[in-house]
């Protein structure tokens, strides 16, 4: 079964001879039955019609509306499909240690793992304050991650990854942006700033995909349940931070596509983004989502693709009560 993305501007979704056709300024771009489908995710000005959406709902076929930075906006179903059985196995999912446990241990590994590809590339890029002891910890660290006896020693690692990671960063972020290491209530600096308006997108995202699936975006396997806090999607967020928040901050601060001196303010005892730099660092991060890469079966996919394969996949694991989750790594 495959998940149809409506992504690409002006882009239709219209029923030909029985079957889905996408199409674009007279041009056909794909044509599937609706059989094939598990599901439709609709982003930046697509449209469908009312024929394709008759379809869509007779089949049981699920319809998730994104905006262009992908905050979730709804979702069009019909009687015939619901999340019902998903939410149960995540529900009772969650409440089993062991398989917990597991499912943490990936998203943790994943995400020491791209702090790592993060720092081999700006230490190969001449960032000498990376060393390649702090290098070969981080592998270390990533692999205690990995094969955690218990979620507090799954925490220790990643409080150890977390802080050799914020170190490197601070010898790459420019001293105009004034980063001596990760500090958020309130930030204490236009880097930190940065980060936390950055890492606030990443969760609206994320939400976006788990929401698509099906998932509750709230209840999580490693971040503990909490009135208001989106736990889930704050699990499957650690293995995104490092290659597209973090990324897009670090991109920011080196190229100074965001200036230290116009677009922060101080207030309430911080640093904050004050309009024009919130504008810039949107733009950057919608770029970000926007690009291509290469993924583990040959074929390329943006950030945003990506993300949302991964939640499809944890909704697989949760649905066949398999912990084996692969994380989404970069080389």
């Amino acid at each position: 079964m495959a998940v149809l993305y409506l992504d690409e501007y002006g882009a239709c979704l219209r029923v030909v001879d029985g079957l889905l056709s996408v199409e674009k300024d007279d041009n056909v771009l794909s044509k599937l039955r609706a059989q094939e489908v598990e599901s439709v995710i609709v982003q930046n000005n697509c449209n469908l019609t009312s024929a394709a959406i008759s379809l869509l709902l007779r089949e049981g076929v699920p319809v998730s509306f994104l905006s262009p930075s992908g905050e979730y906006l709804g979702r069009l179903d019909s009687p015939v499909n619901n999340n019902l059985p998903l939410r149960r196995a995540q529900y009772s999912l969650s409440a089993d240690a062991v398989f917990s446990l597991a499912l943490a241990r990936r998203f943790v590994a994943g995400k020491l793992a791209n702090m790592r590809t993060i720092m081999m590339r700006y230490a190969r890029n001449g960032v000498n304050a990376i060393t390649a002891n702090d290098i070969a910890s981080m592998k270390l660290i990533a692999r205690t991650a990995g094969g955690a006896d218990d979620l507090g020693q799954l925490l220790g690692a990643e409080g150890a990854g977390t802080r050799l990671y914020f170190k490197a960063l601070a010898a790459i972020i420019p001293p105009a942006f004034g980063f001596n290491g990760r500090e958020r209530r309130p930030p204490t600096d236009p880097a930190n700033a940065m980060l936390s308006f950055c890492y606030a997108m990443l969760e609206t995202s994320v939400e976006g995909a788990l929401c698509a699936t099906g998932l509750d975006p709230c209840c999580g396997f490693y971040h503990q349940d909490r009135w208001g806090r989106q736990s889930l999607a704050l699990d499957l967020m650690e293995e995104m931070r490092p290659v597209i928040a973090d990324s897009v901050v670090l991109n920011s601060c080196i190229r100074r596509f965001v200036a230290p001196d116009k677009d922060f303010e101080e207030r309430d005892g911080g640093v904050f983004l004050n309009e024009s730099g919130r504008e810039k660092l949107f733009r950057a991060f919608r770029s970000r989502l926007s690009t291509n890469i290469d993924m583990p079966d040959g074929a390329k996919h943006t950030y945003h693709r990506a993300m949302i394969a991964q939640a499809y996949m944890l909704a697989e694991c949760i649905k066949n009560k398999d912990y084996k989750y692969q994380p989404f790594l970069v080389k």
